[in-house]
C-alpha cells in the first residue's frame, strides 16, 4: 500500500469537490503532519480520521 502525504488544503478542496469517500475508498493510505491536522482540519472537518486519514 502506498502513503500519501497531503497538505490539508488539498483535502479541503477534495471535500468541496464531493470526493472524499472515493478517494479513500483507493487503496492507498493517506495522511497530513499532525501541527496541519490541528491547526486547519480538526475542528470542521475531524471526519476525515474515522475515514482513513491518518494524522
Amino acid at each position: 500500500m502506498l502513503l500519501l502525504i497531503s497538505d490539508a488544503n488539498i483535502l479541503i478542496d477534495i471535500e468541496i469537490g464531493g470526493l472524499v469517500a472515493p478517494l479513500f475508498s483507493l487503496e492507498y493510505q493517506f495522511a497530513v503532519p499532525d501541527v496541519l491536522f490541528c491547526e486547519e482540519l480538526e475542528e470542521q472537518h475531524n471526519y476525515l480520521l474515522g475515514m482513513g486519514l491518518s494524522a
